[in-house]
């Protein structure tokens, strides 16, 4: 029995594959990873294939939402105008035959062997981690600060803060009042940055996204909560 099959859908690759976890057959579309089927062990390729027809337009239509989105990424050549919060990206041709990095005070230096095409998926990966590094980084020097400034601004307390590389949330504040961010912040303008910060710290008083929570977000916002919070959502957690 095959772990995995291939469909083309009218131009669209779709991936099957046997799944243990799978309680049903599900169908997920991910950014550079494309549409996939977990088939669980009861059910059959054949089956699976019967329920991809079934939900045709489904998937036309979410792939091309998906499209849009990686039509966002930035893909990297040696002319792109890059910075994260504090540093300009700068690529440099060497002659080692590895890829190396370093940070400057403004500068994060990508060196590149000559002999190497900036526009292969190893290089365009390694650049991504580069920067996801220093973006890690100046969050670290960054965001707990703001969290306290912002804390005693409203006279709020949390316990702490930890930073991540979530990619599905901005941020969070967990039951004991520890605030969660995202290095990824560190890609959004300032007032959106402290947005996603007393959005956290609006959780250590109301847990949920109630009314009162809003009202309460609102009052730490100058009443720009739901503005402020639709701003939010024309950036992508996933893309740079």
């Amino acid at each position: 029995m095959p772990s995995e099959e291939k469909l083309n859908l009218d131009g669209i690759s779709i991936t099957l594959y046997r799944s243990k976890k799978a309680k049903n057959i599900n169908i997920s579309i991910r950014p550079f990873k494309g549409v996939r089927v977990a088939v669980p062990r009861l059910a059959s390729f054949r089956q699976a294939k019967h329920f991809v027809v079934l939900r045709k337009h489904w998937i036309e239509k979410h792939t091309a939402q998906m499209k849009q989105f990686e039509d966002r990424q930035t893909i990297f050549n040696w002319d792109t105008q890059f910075k994260t919060k504090y540093r300009t990206v700068k690529f440099i041709k060497h002659k080692i035959d590895i890829i190396t990095y370093n940070y400057t005070e403004n500068q994060l230096v990508v060196k590149i062997p000559e002999n190497k095409n900036i526009l292969k998926s190893d290089v365009q990966n390694f650049i991504v981690n580069a920067i996801e590094k220093t973006y890690r980084l100046e969050a670290k020097a960054y965001l707990p600060n703001r969290v306290e400034k912002l804390a005693k601004t409203f006279g709020l307390v949390y316990k702490k803060v930890k930073i991540n590389n979530a990619k599905t949330r901005w941020g969070s504040c967990s039951s004991e009042n520890n605030i969660n961010l995202s290095l990824q912040l560190m890609r959004l303008p300032d007032h959106l940055i402290d947005y996603v910060i007393l959005h956290e710290l609006a959780h250590t008083k109301v847990k949920n996204h109630s009314t009162q929570f809003w009202n309460f977000l609102d009052y730490l916002t100058d009443n720009k909560a739901k503005n402020l919070d639709k701003e939010l959502k024309s950036f992508y957690l996933q893309v740079f």
